[in-house]
């Protein structure tokens, strides 16, 4: 049966800043029991000051092997809306031999390879505005041949508090 877990920080809330400043908020969530299939991981909120929200710029996050007995686990990264609005498959977490992967929003699209151990973000997909407090959500897909049941999922989001600039205000 699937579970929410959510990140060790989560009830941490998001920093926040002068508008536009770019912030950056980071997460970790502690594996202890093994994953399933639709399984979820409320990774971070966004806009959680909710109006009048933020602009989310960038995505890193960085995955061990949660895979110990093969290669069939995959992931989608998205929000409350779209389970893959910002990942729709990566295999990251299933190295063989590498250790670890990473799903990135800096640089180029990318498709997982395993050789480099990483795949990109939905093309066209950042930045995204958030009116109303949401999450960052990584959705088991597809659950794991053999889960390993620790390990630590590790990263940041960037983003910048929506408002009215002190620069145009009357």
């Amino acid at each position: 049966m699937a579970t929410v877990y959510y990140a060790d920080n989560y009830a941490t809330p998001t920093p926040s800043g002068a508008v536009g400043a770019i912030q950056a908020a980071p997460f970790l969530f502690t594996v202890t029991a093994a994953l399933v299939v639709n399984d979820t991981i409320k990774l971070v909120q966004l806009a959680s000051g909710g109006s009048p929200g933020f602009n989310l710029f960038g995505i890193r996050i960085d995955i061990p092997d949660l895979d110990t007995g093969g290669t069939a686990i995959k992931f989608q990264l998205g929000d409350s809306t779209a389970a893959d609005r910002y990942m729709t498959t990566t295999l990251a977490g299933v190295l063989g031999t590498v250790a670890a992967g990473s799903i990135s929003s800096f640089g180029p699209p990318i498709a997982y390879v395993a050789a480099t151990s990483s795949a990109g973000i939905v093309w066209q997909s950042l930045p995204s505005r958030y009116d109303a407090q949401d999450d960052l959500i990584l959705k088991v897909q597809t659950a794991p041949t053999t889960s390993a049941t620790s390990g630590v999922i590790t990263g940041y989001i960037l983003y910048s508090q929506l408002g009215i600039s002190p620069f145009t205000a009357v």
